[in-house]
């Protein structure tokens, strides 16, 4: 039966000991892999690290980074380099 808990993605809880100190968020860039890459790797994607998205931060310093209810989080992209639209 499908879990009712909005937390649950379907792979468990991936700290079942002890949740971690610090998190944050990394933006990536992903296309599909060129076939020479795919035979090569047997990847279908390539992904290219564009920057910082989200700041380290603890639980205990997150209401002070992203406040409820403000709209956008102060800093998001400021590390990041614009995506290029192909």
């Amino acid at each position: 039966m499908p879990s009712t808990d909005p937390a649950d993605n379907g792979h468990g809880d991936p700290f079942p000991d002890r949740p971690p100190q610090y998190v944050r968020a990394l933006l990536y860039e992903y296309r599909f892999a060129d076939p020479g890459t795919y035979v090569r790797t047997g990847q279908w994607w390539v992904r290219q690290l564009e920057g910082l998205y989200f700041p380290r931060v603890s639980l205990a310093d997150f209401p002070q980074v992203a406040p409820p209810e403000t709209g956008p989080l102060p800093g998001i992209g400021r590390d990041v380099r614009p995506l290029r639209r192909q």
